[in-house]
């Protein structure tokens, strides 16, 4: 193999991975969930919120 792929596959495998919160991994996980108020853009979890028809912050229809 030649050296310049080898350096590059060194360095590569030592790239420290991206730090992730809790809250994006479990959107990333649930995201069809997850809804966004689009008047204040309050993100919510239909799992915990009895009422969807409406933002629970704001009480805004315009969801999505």
């Amino acid at each position: 193999m030649k050296p310049q792929i080898m350096e590059f596959v060194k360095v590569y495998a030592h790239k420290p991975l991206p730090k992730i919160t809790v809250k994006e991994w479990i959107k990333q996980h649930n995201h069809e969930i997850w809804r966004t108020c689009q008047d204040c853009l309050h993100e919510f979890d239909l799992r915990n919120v009895l009422h969807i028809d409406h933002c629970p912050k704001c009480k805004s229809k315009n969801i999505k």
